[in-house]
């Protein structure tokens, strides 16, 4: 870097300085190129590093090595703290001073980058840290016995790490923000927090007491439960206690960046595990925006009032609202994104774009301005090691921190400093500074919008005006909810501001939701949310704030009374739909989603452990969110009516699967309870058949499970397996209840599944449990017809392995099996004409979707039809049990020609698309007639006549 002449005369004049102490003392000066290099730049960037040297010039000769030195470690504390005895306090100094001189050496020569630096910085306070933690120690233990915890180990102290030192980014020359906590004590607790807090006051002086060599670290306790009128030291459960009762919001933030430290960083850690649920919401919590924004204003008030505006930390621009911005997105994301809940800025910024929580163009520009801003905070601070935070005043000192970054003009640096700072500033002030929801929310100035407001100030104030409902085109049964909600005592019950913001968010509602087609449908929706999530200001603070969110709410609130009615009952849910990347995994036919729910189902009840109400709600939660997923994407025209019928069939299939292994878990421990002989020792035994649209796998958001129930006692018992006559089902009979019970036990959100066990072998009249080769000799022998047609839709969905084979092979040969084929034409037509008669509720204005004249029951027994009727010459026609499939391998094997195969699924389509809607807006599967149902019904129809069971369209 070419300096200007009276720069580079001052610093060859210093470098001289210190070849001359080196002289004086008989050190060594630096010898190579790099090292004289180093030297120049480090006296360059710090008068402290200057003064340090002159001390101890025996510290130069270290520059020659600079590239391969080592940085602080773990290893480094017994050597410190070896012998010390009185010492100790000289040594740490001296440590911190080396390391320090090795810092600026290598930020300023080039060597190691900002992150490599700060993370040093960060590693040098944990080592002396634990090297004052042990000399404290040791010396307590010398005049007293050690307070045990509860395992009757000695009490430690864990050493929470806050702000910057828990990121892991700590500043050159910042202080080090402290928590101190210890386990429970065991017996008098005031006399080991005593002690606690003497051993925490040791370190703190330890570290702090500034002697004529100056200090190791300044230490601020501030952040403790209760601040500086807070007990030193803490015991984890009243720690806890503290944060669950007194909590407030700054806190949240502080505990962002919590890492333990130094001490018993296992006690640390799991104080920070236990934490999380305070720190990180469930739900996307918008709450925080208010907070943050009352804090940044009272940061800026603090600013104008010291003349701070080119504080690079706290002013327009700076380090703190990078920090904030990165901040909003871990605590209003955090508890549902776990890998935004990391102490580090660099790293939870990357988590965020990652997740996309952060845009990526958006994300670069932080991380770039940030690195830069934290190389000039740690350059303003190497250079006196002063902690500030503000360009000096003098102009050389300007020079030389612009010349130390590579500028030889230094107003040219502080326009680049500038620039990074204006676009942090646009970003923050996009982002958090306006209150967004009080321009949004009140929406434009339209009659719709005003008339709107006035409704509501009107119900707030317990007044009725029929000519504002009139030009709302409120019903009666609508103005009378409004006026409910408004004087409910859910309302009258949130603070200021939160009653503020449902003042400016209902009017906004209520005017976008009367502004859509299904406006007099969705609003009392709308209305019935706002009364289930008055109580959590976050969801009212989310709506807002975010317009976008609060359209799709409306949108999904109009479209479907199913997702309605589930986001009412169980807010939370809110999260998944105002999450914008929402999406959920491939079918079942891409291999994926079986694992991902087996995956989720397993940790889910892992985490409840022997709960048994723990595993209920695990199992709930889990099918409650994956089929609102499910529900999203189809109203978001993000997969095919098909693909989502077969979602929701995955999701049926896992947790019927995961209800079938609980079953067998609980008669297992009923049988160790009572002592009795155990039934199921060796292999499962038991087989889920799944029929209809479950063994079709093509689900809907209200199907029933239609099950049926096998077993075969060879497999579970060598006993058994001795006597192939026994027939005992006592077991198996109460497994399957077992299993019932997990499946249709009705909790909060009603049961699992509804469950129908008619199409068993002789069927409501015939045994819960069917023995295998029951089941096969009645599927050959007694069999009715329409029973021969569920097989082709039935498959085993959970039990034993040996047995699902079994079945495969069974259906298989009784599906190939030789059949009268005018006798089968008969009975198809006959079983359809019947169904019709009994169950068609079309008309001339409605097409029952399910059972109407060219209806899914149409295309279903079609099928069945053409597999009881070929599969003898063409098995490949037993393959699958899916009407996409089996349309599919009719066309394959020649049955049914391509141009009809395709109008056929293309039918199915259709008609399953318009079943998917009813049912998600809890209209029944009967719906006006329109000419594509009837273009999808008359081709059904069409082939299925040419196959002589369609019937003809009058028979109804």
């Amino acid at each position: 870097m070419k300096l200007p002449l009276p720069l580079r005369e001052w610093l060859e004049e210093r470098v001289e300085l210190l070849r001359a102490a080196c002289a004086d003392s008989g050190s060594a000066f630096p010898a190579t190129a790099q090292g004289l290099a180093l030297l120049s730049a480090s006296v360059l960037a710090s008068d402290y590093a200057f003064e340090q040297w002159r001390r101890r010039p025996e510290l130069l000769a270290l520059l020659d090595g600079m590239q391969h030195s080592r940085p602080p470690e773990a290893d480094d504390v017994a050597t410190l703290v070896d012998g010390a005895d009185g010492e100790i306090g000289a040594r740490l100094r001296r440590y911190r001073h080396a390391h320090s001189l090795r810092l600026i050496a290598r930020d300023a020569g080039g060597i190691s980058r900002t992150g490599e630096t700060l993370a040093d910085s960060s590693r040098l306070a944990e080592v002396c840290l634990d090297a004052a933690i042990a000399s404290a120690e040791a010396a307590l233990a010398r005049r007293r016995e050690p307070s045990l915890d509860r395992h009757g180990q000695p009490l430690r102290l864990a050493v929470i790490g806050m702000g910057k030192l828990g990121g892991g980014e700590l500043n050159f020359s910042s202080d080090i923000d402290l928590i101190f906590a210890h386990a429970d004590p065991d017996g008098d607790a005031d006399d080991a927090e005593n002690a606690m807090a003497r051993l925490g006051q040791r370190v703190i002086n330890l570290l702090s007491t500034n002697e004529a060599d100056g200090f190791v670290h300044r230490v601020d306790m501030r952040l403790r439960p209760f601040g500086s009128v807070g007990r030193l030291a803490l015991a984890r459960s009243p720690m806890e206690q503290y944060y669950q009762r007194e909590g407030r919001d700054w806190e949240r933030y502080a505990w962002v960046k919590a890492r333990a430290v130094a001490g018993d960083r296992a006690q640390g850690r799991d104080l920070i595990t236990a934490l999380r649920p305070f720190v990180f919401r469930r739900y996307l919590d918008y709450a925080a925006i208010d907070s943050l924004r009352e804090m940044k204003a009272l940061i800026d008030a603090e600013v104008l009032r010291a003349d701070r505006l080119d504080d690079i930390k706290l002013g327009p621009g700076g380090i703190r609202e990078i920090e904030f911005l990165v901040q909003l997105t871990q605590l209003t994301r955090g508890g549902r994104e776990p890998g935004l809940a990391v102490p580090g800025l660099l790293p939870a910024l990357e988590a965020a774009r990652a997740i996309g929580a952060i845009p990526e163009a958006l994300a670069s520009m932080l991380a770039d301005s940030y690195r830069l801003l934290r190389k000039v905070e740690n350059r303003i601070q190497m250079l006196r090691d002063e902690q500030v935070h503000r360009l000096p005043d003098a102009a050389m000192l300007r020079q030389r921190i612009a010349s130390g970054l590579g500028f030889e003009d230094p107003h040219a640096f502080e326009r680049h400093v500038a620039a990074a700072r204006e676009r942090v500033a646009n970003a923050f002030a996009d982002t958090l500074l306006p209150a967004r929801g009080a321009t949004h929310a009140r929406g434009p100035g339209d009659a719709s919008h005003v008339a709107a407001r006035s409704l509501w100030s009107e119900a707030v104030a317990g007044r009725k005006d029929s000519d504002v409902a009139l030009a709302l085109g409120l019903e009666e049964e609508t103005l009378a909810s409004i006026h409910a909600l408004a004087g409910s005592a859910a309302l009258r019950a949130l603070s200021e501001r939160h009653r503020a913001r449902c003042d400016r968010l209902l009017p906004a509602l209520i005017a976008s939701t009367l502004a859509r087609d299904d406006g007099a449908i969705a609003l009392p929706r709308i209305l019935a949310l706002v009364r289930a999530i008055s109580g959590r200001p976050s969801y009212i603070a989310l709506l807002d704030e975010e317009p976008a969110a609060r359209e799709r709410v409306i949108d999904v609130f109009g479209r479907s009374g199913f997702l309605a009615e589930q986001i009412i009952a169980h807010p939370l849910l809110l999260d998944d739909l105002l999450d914008a990347r929402a999406s959920s995994a491939p079918g079942k036919g891409s291999g994926l989603e079986d694992v991902a729910i087996e995956q989720q189902l397993s940790l889910g009840l892992a985490r409840a452990g022997d709960d048994v109400e723990e595993r209920f709600n695990a199992l709930h939660e889990i099918k409650l969110a994956r089929q609102f997923r499910i529900g999203l994407d189809w109203l978001a025209q993000r997969t095919t009516a098909d693909g989502t019928a077969l979602q929701l069939a995955c999701l049926a299939d896992g947790i019927a699967a995961a209800a079938h292994a609980l079953a067998l878990e609980d008669v297992r421990a009923r049988e160790r309870a009572t002592g009795a002989a155990p039934a199921f020792d060796g292999g499962d035994g038991l087989l889920m058949l799944g029929y209809g649209s479950l063994g079709a796998m093509e689900f809907g958001f209200a199907s029933d499970l239609d099950l049926v129930f096998v077993y075969d006692t060879a497999v579970t018992s060598p006993v058994a397996a001795a006597s192939p006559d026994t027939d005992d089902t006592r077991g198996f009979t109460r497994r399957v209840q077992r299993t019932l019970h997990w499946l249709t036990t009705p909790m909060r959100a009603g049961g699992l599944y509804a469950v129908d066990m008619r199409l068993r072998p002789d069927g409501a009249k015939g045994l819960l449990v069917s023995s295998f080769k029951g089941f096969v000799d009645y599927q050959g022998a007694r069999a009715w017809t329409w029973e021969q047609q569920a097989l082709v839709r039935a498959r085993a969905v959970a039990g034993d392995a040996r047995l699902r084979q079994a079945f495969a092979v069974a259906r298989r040969e009784r599906l190939m099996a030789e059949r009268d084929g005018t006798a089968l034409r008969a009975d198809v037509s006959a079983m359809r004409l019947r169904w019709r008669t009994e169950l068609n509720r079309s008309d001339a204005a409605h097409f029952d979707l399910k059972q109407g004249v060219g209806g899914l029951v149409d295309l279903e027994f079609l099928l069945q039809y053409i597999v009881l009727a070929h599969a003898a010459t063409a098995p490949e026609l037993t393959g699958s049990t899916r009407t996409r499939d089996l349309i599919a391998l009719a066309a394959t094997v020649g049955v049914l020609d391509g141009a009809a195969a395709d109008a056929l699924a293309r039918a199915h389509e259709t008609l399953l698309a318009a079943s998917l809607n009813c049912t998600l807006d809890l209209r029944s599967r009967v719906t006006l007639r329109t000419p594509a149902l009837e273009a999808a019904a008359a081709t059904i129809l069409a082939v299925a006549q040419r196959y002589g069971v369609g019937g003809q369209a009058g028979d109804c």
